[in-house]
Parts: structure tokens; sequence; C-alpha cells
């Protein structure tokens, strides 16, 4: 299982976009995930995308009424994956922001390590240009083309 664990604060623009293009990434691979994201009191229109996204993914939504604060809502998402893994030397937490800002392609590198022994050499070739797709469209990049 590989948990990508997402902390949000006011994030509605692009949490959505983000947890589609996830989704879009792991449909083609036969990896489980599960996506772990907490909405740290939220004051605009976040608890209502994450809901709806709740319904269509493999989701788990943690919400906080009042802000905790980036690091203990970072260590909640951390713990509730620990917490549901049965396989801890094989299982993974990726740990993305909900806004496009940080490298997920640099942290996709985390899940080669992962994903090279239960697939062959071209699989893992396939799913690092999925991921570089999904890293240049999320900087405002250029696309690949790629599906």
């Amino acid at each position: 299982m590989i948990y990508v664990c997402i902390p949000s604060h006011n994030e509605a623009p692009t949490v959505g976009l983000l947890l589609w293009k996830i989704r879009q990434v792991f449909t083609a691979f036969p990896r489980e995930y599960q996506l772990l994201v907490a909405d740290d009191g939220s004051t605009d229109h976040s608890a209502e995308v994450l809901e709806s996204y709740a319904r269509a993914l493999p989701l788990t939504l943690v919400r906080h009424r009042q802000r905790e604060g980036y690091a203990a809502t970072v260590e909640e998402l951390l713990r509730l994956a620990v917490s549901r893994t049965d396989r801890a030397k094989r299982d993974c937490a990726i740990l993305m922001h909900g806004d496009f800002g940080d490298d997920f392609f640099g942290r996709g590198q985390v899940l080669f390590a992962f994903l090279d022994p239960p697939f062959g050499r071209g699989q893992v070739a396939e799913f690092r240009r999925q991921l570089l797709e999904f890293a240049l469209a999320g900087a405002g990049g250029p696309r690949l083309g790629l599906a």
C-alpha cells in the first residue's frame, strides 16, 4: 500500500485537481494506494471539495475544526498511515502539499525503490513518465502528451 499524505489548509482551488491527477497516475498500476488528507481548519470551501472527492477516490478525510498547524497535521497523517499498515516493510508513505507547491516527481523517486521489485522495468519506466507529466502539468510546465 502506498499512503499519500496531504495536509491542506485553504487549498480549495488546487486540492481537487491534485487528487484527481494522483488518481490518474495510480490508475495504470496494480499497486494499492490510499489518500490520507487532513483539512487543517480551512476557512474556504476546502471541506466541500474534499468531501466530493472522498466519495469517488480511496480517500480518508481528517478534519480539524480549528487550525492545528502544519507539523501537528503531518504527524497525525503519518501516524494514521502507520496505524493502517499491515506490511510495514513493504508499504510506504509520501507527503505532499495540496497546492502543487512541492516537487512530486522528486518525491516520486522514493516510489521507484518500492516499485522496481514487483514490476518489470517497462512498467516502472511508464510510471516515471506519468509522474513526470504530472509534475510538469502541476507546475504549469509543458505537457508531454501522455495519457
